[in-house]
């Protein structure tokens, strides 16, 4: 009865995806919800779709745990190997002051040792 609520107020195109990633999740389950998590607009789509098709609640933390530990793994990943493959590293933003290598870190230290605080 939910499911028929929610269909009648979708678009047409809308309630083709629904009808996809619903036949997607109660066909393969928590692997689904796994996938649909990495399609780009997917990760609210599958949560209410997989609420509406009743799919565990463990299944469901089960596969949100998994895709997001996935998630981070590929991003940590990929941002170690493209520090490793630029040439010197991570270097610092023009202007930034906060560099050691342009040695203002110590001037900036040296003016705040001379700033003197007035009490009220």
């Amino acid at each position: 009865m939910q499911a028929m609520q929610i269909k009648r107020r979708c678009s047409p195109r809308r309630r083709s995806v629904l009808a996809w990633v619903s036949d997607r999740i109660q066909r393969y389950g928590v692997s689904s919800v796994v996938g649909v998590r990495f399609v780009p607009g997917g990760r609210g789509k599958g949560a209410i779709t997989a609420g509406i098709v009743d799919l565990s609640f463990r299944g469901f933390l089960l596969a949100a745990c998994l895709s997001e530990i996935i998630f981070v793994t590929c991003t940590i990943g990929l941002g170690y190997l493209g520090g490793r493959l630029v040439p010197g590293g991570a270097s610092p933003a023009p202007g930034d002051r906060s560099s050691p290598a342009t040695g203002s870190l110590s001037e900036e230290a040296h003016l705040r040792s001379n700033i003197k605080f007035i009490d009220f």
